[in-house]
């Protein structure tokens, strides 16, 4: 539904306002998390990054639509720990730390 360029995103944050959206949820699933997270920051939505191993270790999803609404259900009712996002600082220290140095 949406892409993954600025713009993209940005239409993703204005429809989740038009929709009174009041929760994200995704999963951290490599690098692939962050630009979806980043969207709807300041928007008021909260925004909650289940850990996968907790997410995958409960029983009742097999497609990614099950898989969606299965995750829906469990931050609606508080069920998801959230994983523990650094701020941007410490980000951009583990980013430049770990690139390869040739």
């Amino acid at each position: 539904m949406f892409g993954t360029f600025n713009a993209e995103l940005e239409k993703l944050r204005q429809w989740l306002l038009e929709v009174a959206c009041t929760h994200v949820i995704t999963e951290s699933t490599g690098s692939y998390w962050k630009p979806v997270y980043a969207a709807p920051e300041g928007s008021g939505v909260q925004i909650v990054l289940a850990n996968g191993k907790d997410v995958k270790a409960r029983r009742g999803h097999k497609t990614d639509w099950n898989d969606c609404q299965f995750l829906a259900k469990l931050v609606l009712h508080g069920m998801i720990r959230a994983n523990f996002i650094p701020r941007q600082a410490i980000c951009d220290l583990r980013g430049l730390t770990r690139r390869a140095v040739n």
